[in-house]
């Protein structure tokens, strides 16, 4: 079977699409004309990646945005200047938290009874607070939780033979190396002329196993499964965390991330990686399919194609295989 170009499948679905007449609501009041369930395929053995030519895209935003995600931020100070602009009305700004103290904490002297000097010093050490924790940020999403997914496990049980230490991601082994060495530091001040135990501060190798596990690295773990069992079919990222997601409706997308959930829902939400055998002698060959529960085909999908493309390539690198195919769902 001939695979089209990326280009000739999103112009057939955007000739489907322009083909209807019924608009449905939506969340933004904008109305939409939409289809359930559309794959483009794309072979990108060759090296390339499927930009769409029939429109202007900024597809640097794609592999910027890609970059962000991999460094684990939710916080626009770590996104490339130009491509900000995409986040910027969901990103928390000062406004925001001025407007969520005077929304939920508005009288602080009569909800905690307090004097006024101590209900405006209490007022400012929260917007401090706020400010210091959320100030750029669109909540966890996306890269959050790519590399720090939240842990539900026994840390007193966890496998920490099962790993080395060339499995953790080098970001991730330098930060934790940083925090070790603090650790040993402190212990030396304290306990000037003593010795050193493992009771007092794990060895870094345990130190460093232990960490990496609680940090729930599922890109990490990826590159280490595909690595030591290449031929699992449990090469999977899921950013789709129902406890995080945001209330539609009920909350600005500020609010809900001032709460600690994300500003927006997930829209490309599960990627897989697939290592098929190669035949041929060669390495192996690497293929990854996303799934998009929303997509904006006029829009966005054209940035999501370059966004993932990128990252199989990146994967295959670090992994030593050939790249094969692309499958976008949407």
């Amino acid at each position: 079977m001939k695979i089209h170009s990326a280009e000739v499948q999103y112009l057939d679905i955007m000739r489907e699409i322009l083909a209807i007449n019924a608009v449905t609501p939506d969340r933004t009041g904008t109305g939409r004309v939409r289809v359930f369930a559309r794959d483009i395929r794309v072979d990108l053995s060759d090296g390339t990646l499927p930009v769409i030519t029939t429109r202007k895209i900024n597809h640097h935003h794609g592999i910027e945005e890609l970059i962000w995600m991999i460094k684990g931020s939710h916080n626009l100070k770590d996104l490339a200047d130009n491509t900000k602009v995409i986040w910027q009305g969901w990103a928390i700004n000062e406004k925001d938290i001025d407007a969520f103290i005077n929304k939920n904490f508005s009288n602080f002297s009569q909800f905690q009874d307090l004097t006024d000097e101590q209900g405006e010093k209490a007022r400012s050490f929260l917007k401090t607070s706020l400010m210091d924790q959320h100030l750029g940020s669109i909540g966890p999403m996306y890269g959050h939780f790519w590399r720090h997914n939240p842990s539900s496990t026994n840390s007193g049980l966890l496998p920490i033979n099962s790993v080395r230490l060339d499995d953790i991601p080098s970001d991730k082994l330098k930060r934790i190396r940083e925090e070790h060495d603090e650790l040993v530091f402190f212990w030396k001040s304290a306990n000037p002329g003593s010795d050193i135990s493992e009771m007092d501060v794990p060895e870094f190798e345990t130190y460093a196993k232990f960490h990496y596990l609680t940090m729930n690295d599922q890109l990490g773990e990826i590159v280490r499964g595909i690595k030591r069992r290449p031929y699992s079919a449990r090469h999977v990222m899921s950013v789709w965390i129902p406890q995080f997601l945001p209330f539609e409706g009920v909350m600005t997308p500020q609010e809900n991330v001032l709460i600690g959930r994300g500003a927006l829902a997930p829209c490309h939400l599960l990627t897989q990686f697939f290592v098929e055998k190669a035949v041929d002698g060669g390495p192996d060959y690497i293929s990854l399919r996303t799934t998009q529960r929303s997509c904006d085909l006029a829009l966005g999908v054209c940035t999501n194609l370059v966004f993932y493309a990128t990252l199989l390539h990146l994967v295959a690198h670090v992994t030593d295989l050939r790249v094969k195919e692309l499958i976008w769902s949407g």
